[in-house]
């Protein structure tokens, strides 16, 4: 009875906030669902009288569900590599380097991550438009890589400067180079940092709306894009058929963050350097 703890006002309330949020949250998840695969739909009822396909073949019949899978894949996965060649290098520089203006370049590396990403994508999409990048494939992923380079670095940063510069100085001493001590010592250190970056960064890249469609063409649109396309384009589009496209983009976005995950948990990683403070 003594280790029973007293169930506090502060306590309940925490519980039914967080099991409305939660009901809330599937309700709307599951209203998207059960829309995308009714077929008939009697009057004032909640559940459809029939259950079919027929939403899911007229959207594969509007889109090319194929390309759009294969475009959403490829610039998540390119953007994400190019963005970890640039952002490793730099988070090492800003972490264990000093020079003058640091504070002002880390100053801007936070505003691409900060600004509404439409402050700056119209700029950046006129200079693409210029150049002859817009509505390439090119384009789209240097428009992604603006915000997910400055994002990977705020978040690898912190785990690099847990690698004291002892380390680096014992590494040079037993004859490392710079590339052995970046690639046999610091990078193994710094895994689950980077892990991390990537993982996230996969989720942010995939539902990046905003840069994708100022820069993106017909064949470069992406699902976040054909979805918004699809919800204010003019004409008729039947909401159960943008509900079987948002499905999609869903079930997309979860399979990637699971396979992302199986390299291991943000949450982990962060509590392990709180541990070692």
């Amino acid at each position: 009875m003594g280790n029973q703890k007293k169930l506090t006002f502060s306590g309940i309330m925490f519980y039914v906030v967080n099991i409305v949020y939660m009901m809330n949250v599937f309700g709307i998840l599951l209203s998207v669902v059960v829309n995308s695969f009714g077929v008939k739909w009697p009057n004032g009822a909640w559940l459809p009288d029939e259950f079919g396909l027929k939403w899911w073949e007229y959207c594969g019949a509007h889109h090319q569900l194929g390309q759009l899978l294969f475009m959403t894949m490829l610039v998540t996965v390119i953007t994400v590599l190019l963005s970890v060649v640039l952002a490793y290098p730099a988070a090492f520089i800003m972490a264990k380097r000093q020079f003058a203006g640091k504070k002002l370049i880390n100053g801007l590396f936070l505003l691409p991550v900060i600004i509404p990403p439409i402050c700056y994508g119209l700029p950046l999409a006129t200079v693409l438009y210029k150049v002859n990048l817009a509505t390439t494939l090119a384009g789209v992923v240097i428009a992604n890589m603006i915000p997910t380079v400055s994002y990977m670095i705020l978040v690898i940063l912190p785990f690099i400067e847990q690698v004291g510069d002892n380390v680096e100085f014992a590494s040079r001493m037993l004859g490392a180079s710079r590339l052995q001590y970046f690639t046999r010592i610091l990078i193994p250190l710094t895994f689950p940092g980077l892990m991390s970056a990537i993982m996230l960064s996969i989720v942010r890249v995939i539902s990046m709306f905003e840069l994708t469609f100022l820069v993106s063409g017909a064949k470069t649109q992406t699902l976040v894009v054909a979805l918004f396309a699809d919800v204010n384009a003019p004409g008729y589009r039947p909401i159960q058929m943008i509900d079987a496209l948002a499905v999609i983009f869903f079930v997309v976005t979860v399979i990637l963050f699971i396979i992302s995950m199986k390299f291991g948990s943000p949450t982990s990683v962060y509590s392990q350097i709180g541990s070692e403070k």
